[in-house]
Protein backbone atom coordinates (compact mmCIF):
# COMPACT_ATOMS: atom_id res chain seq x y z
CA UNK A 1 0.00 0.00 0.00
CA UNK A 2 1.68 3.36 -0.87
CA UNK A 3 1.46 6.48 1.39
CA UNK A 4 0.92 8.76 -1.34
CA UNK A 5 -2.30 7.33 -3.06
CA UNK A 6 -3.43 7.24 0.54
CA UNK A 7 -2.41 10.77 1.45
CA UNK A 8 -4.38 12.01 -2.48
CA UNK A 9 -7.30 9.56 -1.59
CA UNK A 10 -7.96 11.41 2.10
CA UNK A 11 -7.24 14.97 0.40
CA UNK A 12 -10.00 14.13 -2.50
CA UNK A 13 -12.47 12.49 0.34
CA UNK A 14 -12.02 15.83 2.29
CA UNK A 15 -12.60 17.54 -0.56
CA UNK A 16 -15.90 15.71 -1.26
CA UNK A 17 -17.58 15.87 2.01
CA UNK A 18 -16.50 19.91 1.86
CA UNK A 19 -18.96 19.98 -0.93
CA UNK A 20 -21.15 18.19 1.14
CA UNK A 21 -21.25 19.81 3.90
CA UNK A 22 -21.60 23.49 1.38
CA UNK A 23 -24.66 21.47 -0.11
CA UNK A 24 -25.84 20.83 3.34
CA UNK A 25 -25.65 24.67 3.97
CA UNK A 26 -27.59 25.88 1.31
CA UNK A 27 -30.15 23.81 2.06
CA UNK A 28 -30.18 25.10 5.67
CA UNK A 29 -30.89 28.48 3.99
CA UNK A 30 -33.81 27.04 1.37
CA UNK A 31 -35.21 26.29 5.02
CA UNK A 32 -35.30 29.59 6.18
CA UNK A 33 -36.30 30.82 3.46
CA UNK A 34 -39.47 28.51 3.28
CA UNK A 35 -39.67 29.61 6.91
CA UNK A 36 -40.46 33.33 5.40
CA UNK A 37 -42.89 32.20 3.01
CA UNK A 38 -44.45 30.01 6.07
CA UNK A 39 -44.65 33.19 7.80
CA UNK A 40 -45.92 35.40 5.39
CA UNK A 41 -48.75 32.92 4.44
CA UNK A 42 -49.88 32.66 8.47
CA UNK A 43 -49.53 36.96 8.28
CA UNK A 44 -51.09 37.47 4.83
CA UNK A 45 -54.59 39.68 5.56
CA UNK A 46 -57.65 37.31 4.21
CA UNK A 47 -59.84 39.66 4.48
CA UNK A 48 -57.96 42.21 1.73
CA UNK A 49 -58.55 40.53 -1.30
CA UNK A 50 -55.95 43.11 -3.50
CA UNK A 51 -53.25 42.37 -0.61
CA UNK A 52 -54.27 38.29 -0.42
CA UNK A 53 -53.70 38.63 -4.46
CA UNK A 54 -50.36 40.47 -4.13
CA UNK A 55 -48.76 38.04 -1.48
CA UNK A 56 -50.30 35.09 -3.60
CA UNK A 57 -47.96 36.55 -6.58
CA UNK A 58 -44.82 37.22 -4.26
CA UNK A 59 -45.26 33.36 -2.47
CA UNK A 60 -46.03 31.71 -5.70
CA UNK A 61 -42.63 33.38 -7.36
CA UNK A 62 -40.65 32.63 -3.94
CA UNK A 63 -41.41 28.64 -4.41
CA UNK A 64 -40.97 28.95 -7.84
CA UNK A 65 -37.18 29.68 -6.81
CA UNK A 66 -36.73 27.77 -4.12
CA UNK A 67 -37.89 24.13 -5.52
CA UNK A 68 -35.31 25.42 -8.91
CA UNK A 69 -32.47 25.87 -6.23
CA UNK A 70 -33.59 22.37 -4.17
CA UNK A 71 -33.04 21.17 -7.74
CA UNK A 72 -29.75 22.08 -8.70
CA UNK A 73 -28.75 21.28 -4.87
CA UNK A 74 -29.99 18.07 -5.22
CA UNK A 75 -28.36 17.03 -8.19
CA UNK A 76 -24.79 18.38 -6.72
CA UNK A 77 -25.44 16.56 -3.63
CA UNK A 78 -25.99 13.38 -5.78
CA UNK A 79 -22.59 13.85 -7.41
CA UNK A 80 -21.09 14.80 -4.19
CA UNK A 81 -21.99 11.74 -2.61
CA UNK A 82 -20.98 9.54 -5.83
CA UNK A 83 -17.84 10.84 -5.29
CA UNK A 84 -17.53 10.39 -1.60
CA UNK A 85 -18.47 6.73 -2.01
CA UNK A 86 -16.25 5.95 -4.84
CA UNK A 87 -13.29 7.48 -2.73
CA UNK A 88 -14.71 5.34 0.15
CA UNK A 89 -14.10 2.18 -1.87
CA UNK A 90 -10.93 2.72 -3.10
CA UNK A 91 -9.71 3.61 0.18
CA UNK A 92 -12.25 0.74 1.56
CA UNK A 93 -10.17 -1.62 -1.06
CA UNK A 94 -6.58 -0.61 -0.65
CA UNK A 95 -6.81 -0.51 3.43
CA UNK A 96 -8.68 -3.46 4.47
CA UNK A 97 -8.32 -5.88 1.43
CA UNK A 98 -4.55 -5.37 1.25
CA UNK A 99 -3.93 -6.38 4.71
CA UNK A 100 -6.29 -9.56 4.59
Amino acid sequence: MNKETLKELSHELDYSLGGINLHIEKLKALRTEMGHIAEDVDNTDQSDMTSMSLQFRDMSHKIIMVESLLNYILQDLKGSYGEADKIKDQLFYKVVKNDE
